[in-house]
């Protein structure tokens, strides 16, 4: 009974990695742990799927953590050495030793098992590295490897074919390679996964070679799409049905014409809806961002529209393979709401685009409507075009109008509330603070929240609200990109208090949670100053005490934020679907460092 569960969890796991959502994998593989906390295969698997999801440094902690390199399987060994490439390739100093460092790891396993695999990877590694004449000679020994032995599966002969390219650019054999990546492509399936993890490395060889990298077009992964569209709801127009039939043909063939494998966008009756529709026709993995509360959009942006709507909605809903709440807020009427929620599937679809190394774009599909908030839209496309990423506007003729079934309605009338924003919000503590004797209280505020206050004052332009009680920090930024290197750099001034020369504990280290959202903005009768408050600030509060002291901590909102802010010196990394403190729920979270 235990090896079937088991197995199940393995199958699960192994099939998302295979359709390229590898934070599902992962979390998969964490909830497998628990019931298997000793199934080195659990182990191996989650520490791969972090490795091939680019969160090297985790990959590196959990492969040291679950002792995996005291193992002898050949697997386990060949992911050890994969993380000391990733390592390597993400070096800024020593570039070169690093390489052929792990360049001599997969040699080593090449001399124990000599396959194809640590072979063209010690090949690739001297390559980058500059020694041209062991690159070429482990090619030809991965070239020699891979006419040996069976394969199993088909994955087996796409990895022994990929192999073989590989080696077939090294050489300079660039037909050979051609040739081999057409053949893998027959072989490669949905495993998107292994497709990316080819395209990665073969890049670097191209680069490195020359060689056009439009060879790798025949296995690349889909590409990635964030689409959007005005509402019906409200507009007093409801679209003739050959009219949608139309429409939804000419998004068909905009999914086709662009290979889109996958599509991120909200369920707003009217072009969304039949983007959504489309994409689920045409087999597109559909992944759906809504602004709020579930019922409060249908009333919003669907049943407004007409009823018909409303079932086309819910069966959207059900077909799709996600479905995240930007914001569990109620809408009260505040449009920007509509612009946070498109911000973050745009983050979200740049997000999946970079972890499959394929291609993005965005379309609007204009049917007629209701667009909420027209200027945040156009800043959400000025920052997306600034990624140099490609946009369509996709506007058929006019439709036929009919009004019967959608009567106008009034918009809903706001709220005497404060206004929401969208903030970056901070909150930190040090652990160990409760053990700090009392008569060294005041050396813990003027080194450790001195230090804070330090690195706080480099972004005084950008900085809407600072306070501090005890040993805790909260922070409100008003740019996402910019709080983040803010929390960087308040860790980096922690580091180097040398805390100790002064009598204070080696083990403080502070923990430090970021995340985006709207929030208001407000005055504080008790302080007599400005505020800013909402359910939001509690999202980051709640995160703050599962961080890991030393490290920041971000969510989704934040890591899709800074993707779609194009900060290449910021380094996201996921770290799994965290249970937040209080028993507040539980939320994707990533770790966030430096590049290089």
């Amino acid at each position: 009974m235990t090896a079937r569960l088991l197995s199940g969890w393995v199958n699960r796991i192994r099939a998302a990695e295979k359709s390229g959502d590898l934070f599902v994998a992962y979390d998969l593989a964490m909830q497998g742990l628990t019931e298997h906390p000793d199934s080195v295969n659990l182990r191996y698997l989650a520490t791969r799927i972090l490795a091939r999801s680019g969160a090297t440094n985790h990959a590196a902690a959990m492969y040291e953590h679950f002792r995996l390199d005291r193992k002898r399987n050949i697997d386990i060994a060949s992911l050890g050495a994969r993380i000391t490439k990733d390592v390597a390739l993400a070096a800024s100093t020593n570039k070169r030793k690093a390489l052929r460092f792990a360049a001599a790891a997969y040699g080593r396993i090449f001399a124990r098992t000599p396959t194809h695999y640590p072979a063209v990877n010690a090949a690739t590694l001297y390559l980058l590295a500059g020694d041209r004449r062991r690159a070429r000679s482990y090619a030809r020994r991965a070239l020699d490897a891979s006419n040996r032995g069976s394969d199993r599966t088909s994955v087996d002969r796409y990895y022994r074919l990929a192999s073989r390219a590989e080696a077939g650019v090294i050489l300079g054999d660039i037909d050979l390679a051609r040739g081999c990546l057409r053949e893998a492509a027959r072989h490669l399936g949905t495993d998107y996964d292994a497709a990316a993890t080819t395209c990665r490395q073969l890049q670097l060889v191209c680069r490195t070679t020359g060689t056009n990298p439009d060879i790798l077009d025949v296995i690349r992964p889909p590409a990635v799409l964030h689409y959007c569209g005005p509402a019906l709801a409200r507009s007093g127009i409801s679209l003739d049905r050959q009219f949608e039939r139309h429409v939804i043909d000419k998004i068909t063939i905009h999914l086709a014409q662009r290979k889109i494998g996958f599509a991120y966008g909200s369920l707003s009756a009217g072009g969304e809806m039949l983007c959504a529709e489309a994409c689920l026709r045409a087999g597109v993995e559909l992944n759906v961002v809504l602004p709020f509360d579930q019922d409060e959009f249908v009333t919003t942006r669907v049943h407004a529209a007409g009823s018909r709507w409303l079932h086309r909605f819910r069966t959207c809903l059900a077909r799709a393979k996600s479905v995240t709440f930007a914001t569990a807020d109620s809408y009260q009427g505040d449009n920007a709401l509509f612009t946070y929620a498109g911000r973050m599937a745009m983050g979200l679809a740049i997000l999946r685009a970079q972890h499959l190394g394929t291609a993005i774009s965005h379309l609007k599909v204009e049917t007629g409507g209701w667009d909420p908030d027209t200027s945040g839209y156009a800043d959400n496309l000025r920052i997306w075009h600034a990624h140099h990423l490609s946009s369509h506007l996709l506007a058929p003729a006019t439709p036929a109008v009919a009004t019967r079934e959608a009567p106008k309605a009034a918009l809903p009338r706001r709220r005497h509330v404060p206004p929401r924003f969208a903030r970056a919000l901070l909150f930190g503590d040090v652990t160990g603070f409760s053990r700090t004797p009392d008569y060294l209280i005041p050396v813990f505020q003027e080194r450790l929240m001195g230090a804070i206050a330090v690195a706080l004052q480099t972004y005084d332009q950008h900085v809407l609200y600072r306070n501090s009680w005890g040993d805790a920090i909260y922070v409100v930024i008003d740019d996402p990109v910019i709080a983040a290197q803010c929390c960087l750099n308040i860790q980096d001034a922690i580091r180097k208090a040398r805390q100790t020369h002064y009598g204070l504990s080696s083990e403080l280290e502070l923990r430090l949670a970021a995340h985006f959202g709207p929030v208001y903005d407000g005055h504080d009768p008790i302080r007599d100053e400005p505020t800013f408050f909402g359910i939001h600030t509690t999202i980051a509060a709640r995160m703050e005490p599962v961080t890991v002291p030393g490290q920041v901590y971000l969510t989704e909102a934040m890591a899709a934020a800074i993707a779609m802010a194009s900060a290449p010196h910021l380094c996201v990394e996921y770290v799994g679907n965290i249970p937040m403190a209080k028993g507040y729920g539980s939320t994707r979270m990533y770790s966030l460092s430096r590049v290089g």
